[in-house]
């Protein structure tokens, strides 16, 4: 998760996260160039959202971070799921 003062769009820095997450390496896991399959950026009033496993996916806006079972079940459908 990447977060940033309120003044800054959260869209804007979500490449940030992209980069930090292609240094993250977790012998047996990992999601194409990525260390983990999802990515935050927020500034405290917007979060952005982004499931890295396929490279069709985009980010988008979601209201509240993913619980824990709920990142569980993402990761259960695979990458095509579109749950907020």
């Amino acid at each position: 998760m990447e977060a940033k003062k309120l003044t800054l769009g959260p869209q804007n820095v979500l490449s940030q996260a992209e980069r930090d997450a292609k240094a993250i390496h977790q012998p047996g896991f990992a999601f194409g160039k990525f260390g983990v399959p999802f990515l935050y950026s927020t500034n405290g009033g917007v979060i952005w959202y982004h499931d890295v496993r396929h490279p069709l996916n985009r980010s988008r806006t979601v209201t509240r971070f993913h619980t824990p079972a709920a990142l569980a079940e993402l990761l259960d459908r695979g990458w095509e799921s579109r749950a907020s």
